[in-house]
């Protein structure tokens, strides 16, 4: 089991994602790759365009989004697993959404990114054992413990999935 990090180890920031997950976190992390395949599933294909307000994503964006902070978020678990030195470097989600050519992508190819991301990362946390989850490293620069990424990355699914219920899907 992966326990929680502990509050003052990790930005405030992040504590909306870390409180909105349970304790048990790969369990988590396994279930929320089969509903969230399903909630993607059920929306109806004239939505993924859809914007809530002008300025905001459509879903196929948030979509995008999702699997970019899986991805990168992935590889900072990954690195500091590995004891990375370095200060891993944070990402600017609009930048790399304005310059991700989503137009062009469907919900089919951004769902199995999605998969394929998901299921490496939960093979990585299988991999992590025991004193390893202590480690620390930095990451944007702020030093962060190891722990801390399977509780983002699965709470920050569940943020969005209560954005696109709440806010799209209404």
């Amino acid at each position: 089991m992966i326990a929680k990090p502990l509050k003052g180890t990790f930005p405030t920031y992040y504590d909306t994602y870390v409180n909105l997950v349970p304790d048990h976190i790969k369990r988590h992390l396994t279930e929320q790759l089969d509903l969230y395949t399903s909630f993607i599933e059920s929306i109806p294909s004239e939505k993924f365009d859809y914007k809530y307000e002008e300025d905001k994503w459509t879903i196929k964006q948030v979509m995008l989004h999702i699997n970019d902070t899986e991805r990168v978020f992935g590889y900072r678990a990954f690195s500091i697993s590995r004891n990375e030195q370095q200060n891993l470097p944070g990402f600017d989600q609009e930048y790399y959404i304005n310059k991700s050519n989503s137009k062009n992508l469907n919900e089919e190819a951004l769902l199995a990114e999605f998969t394929h991301l998901r299921k490496a990362n939960l093979e990585l946390f299988e991999r992590i054992q025991g004193i390893q989850w202590d480690i620390f490293g930095t990451a944007n620069n702020f030093k962060v413990p190891l722990r801390l990424f399977p509780f983002i990355i699965a709470g920050h699914v569940d943020h969005h999935l209560n954005i696109l219920q709440n806010k799209y899907l209404v």
